[in-house]
């Protein structure tokens, strides 16, 4: 099971699909040693590109947001690794109770989620319906979520999706959390 990166007493949560590595828990001594070897490279991979772009404009950094997946394990077959392949919506309803807490644990005054997956099911989690939170097209429709959950989401492109210009999209994204964090103070 993978669990979050960066700062667990962050004000921002990040919810991305699922993570494409396992964790190797016997080859870390607790959490922090983890996130000392895993949010450096994620830092530097697209991923942590883009939320450092999306903070930009409030001077903030990946340090300061916590990040973590919509589901908990990789659902991608990896024969190299041991990794099977499973079903993503059977992985989902095995992780969302995971989700949920992590929500309530961490308590952001809002969500950013990357991508369609990561939307819906976070969503769904805070209580849209399924079927409104399928119905969600995160190409045309991000920015504030439009749906009045707590905390509030913000909804951003995946770093892979190449549907949409970064420039039409990035200062949307930017400009929601903008709003969001200044309306928390």
């Amino acid at each position: 099971m993978n669990p979050g990166l960066s700062n667990p007493g962050g004000d921002l949560l990040f919810v991305t699909d699922e993570p494409r590595h396992p964790v190797e828990w016997n080859q870390h001594d607790d959490w922090a040693e983890y996130n000392d070897e895993w949010l450096p490279r994620f830092n530097n991979a697209q991923g942590g590109q883009l939320i450092e772009k999306l903070l930009d404009p409030m001077e903030l950094s990946i340090d300061d947001v916590w990040i973590t997946d919509s589901i908990k394990c990789p659902t991608q077959k990896d024969t190299s690794r041991g990794i099977p392949a499973a079903e993503t919506e059977e992985s989902f309803e095995h992780c969302r109770a995971y989700l949920d807490a992590e929500i309530e644990a961490v308590n952001p005054v809002g969500v950013v989620t990357l991508g369609m997956q990561a939307t819906r099911r976070t969503l769904q989690v805070l209580g849209v319906t399924e079927d409104k939170a399928r119905r969600v097209q995160v190409s045309e429709e991000y920015g504030h979520s439009g749906f009045k959950t707590t905390p509030p989401v913000v909804i951003s492109l995946h770093w892979a999706q190449r549907t949409v210009a970064e420039r039409e999209w990035v200062p949307v994204v930017q400009e929601a959390i903008v709003d969001l964090v200044e309306s928390s103070r």
